[in-house]
């Protein structure tokens, strides 16, 4: 048996294989000219059509997801920290009389201006689902608002009658405000979490296939024409195969890149911001518990073993982070000093020490405190701006429907012109 090896095949020979198939469709060849031309401009219009549809359909879902998913969760998760920070430095005002307290870097009505402009922000961003929990919170910070003056009022003229309005306000916030902001915040997440499983599902698969079987008409209908005419491609098919392959990696990188920047923002920056915010939180509620087992005056043993507890919890949010961690672990420690004086049966002092007047003989918790949250509110910032990025990154991987229609008329109108000029002799 002979070992040599044949010829590769002659481009004459490829076309001749190529012909033998064409000339199997049973049709005339002018009448097969004029269908494929048709069915392969056809068939890369609704492609196109398709494409532009689904893009458009995903840079409204992403927006969307911007607007009402985020923009929901993240207000009202500011809304629910602000309030909690807001609570904390209205619980001061319970022990300040005749207290030299240093002012802080933000007051409780700054804490106060921030829930509220959050508030704000969540009903201008919220869907008609929204509503209701929104004016339960508008209609409950009013309600919270009015209590604290009420304490704060008949604090500062020494009526014990001030601990219960203050009481009543923090139950309010505790009970009412702050789970209907964390109801709210759930919604937002599985608003982004649906827009991301959209951005990536049937519609966008089905544009990419489209497109990929416009391709393929396009290649198919060129191989035909060219085996029955006997000639080589045409320069206007080979251009309208290459757009509509540049179609197709066009769509199905936009769609990808969206997908991931949609579920990155829902998973990544999402968990730290809110993660953060958490801390904030958690710090916020132990300031009230220190400061109301403070205005217990003497009976607040049972708020102390609660901060005790509040502040393991809070230990193990912080337990990735040394700096917040050591940050927190001071203000326990400024704590320790708080309740040593109150259970000594000093509660005046123990009222200095909690609020930092100078002449407290023992640390301040106001210090540990207002440092541990003046850092917790910078990472919540930088964890914010972290989100904000990635949402823009979501929103600039959008396409713009232009894009694959663009793509798609010239791509059908070459192929067609390709298909007809091949044909000519054949009208």
């Amino acid at each position: 048996m002979s070992t040599t090896i044949g010829p590769a095949p002659t481009a004459g020979g490829v076309l001749d294989a190529i012909e033998r198939r064409a000339w199997r469709i049973r049709m005339p060849t002018r009448r097969l000219i004029v269908v494929l031309a048709s069915m392969t401009a056809g068939v890369v219009i609704v492609a196109s059509l398709t494409a532009a549809w689904v893009a458009a359909r995903n840079n409204a879902t992403i927006h969307d997801a911007r607007v009402q998913g985020l923009g929901v969760a993240s207000a009202t998760t500011q809304f629910r920290t602000s309030l909690a920070a807001a609570d904390a430095e209205a619980s001061g005002s319970l022990i300040a009389g005749g207290i030299d307290v240093p002012a802080p870097e933000k007051d409780y009505a700054a804490h106060l201006d921030d829930a509220a402009r959050a508030l704000s922000a969540a009903a201008l961003a919220g869907t008609a689902d929204d509503r209701r929990d929104l004016r339960e919170l508008s209609s409950g910070l009013v309600e919270y608002t009015a209590l604290v003056e009420e304490a704060r009022a008949n604090s500062r003229q020494g009526f014990p009658v001030g601990a219960t309005y203050m009481a009543r306000a923090h139950r309010l916030a505790a009970d009412e405000l702050v789970p209907t902001a964390n109801h709210l915040r759930r919604e937002g997440e599985q608003r982004v979490a649906r827009a991301a499983a959209s951005v990536s599902g049937p519609f966008g698969v089905l544009a990419v296939v489209l497109l990929v079987a416009a391709a393929a008409a396009v290649v198919v209908a060129s191989a035909v024409i060219a085996g029955r005419t006997h000639r080589m491609l045409h320069p206007a098919l080979v251009a309208a195969a290459v757009f509509a392959v540049v179609s197709t990696l066009v769509m199905a990188y936009g769609i990808t890149r969206q997908f991931t920047q949609l579920r990155d923002a829902a998973t990544n920056e999402v968990d730290t911001y809110f993660e953060t915010n958490d801390i904030s939180y958690a710090l916020a509620q132990l300031r009230v518990t220190e400061l109301s087992a403070v205005a217990a005056r003497g009976s607040g043993a049972p708020l102390y073993e609660q901060f005790h507890e509040e502040s393991a919890t809070l230990d193990d949010l912080v337990s990735g982070n040394r700096n917040l961690a050591g940050k927190v672990d001071a203000y326990v420690a400024g704590e320790a000093a708080v309740e040593e004086a109150d259970m000594a049966g000093d509660n005046r002092e123990a009222a200095r020490r909690a609020l930092g007047d100078p002449s407290a003989s023992g640390a301040a918790s106001a210090t540990g405190y207002n440092d541990a949250a003046t850092s917790v509110e910078g990472y919540v910032d930088v964890a914010g701006d972290a989100l904000a990025d990635r949402i823009e990154g979501a929103e600039g991987a959008s396409i713009n429907p232009f894009v694959p229609l663009a793509l798609g008329a010239l791509a059908a109108g070459l192929a067609a012109a390709g298909i007809l000029y091949r044909g000519r002799r054949y009208r």
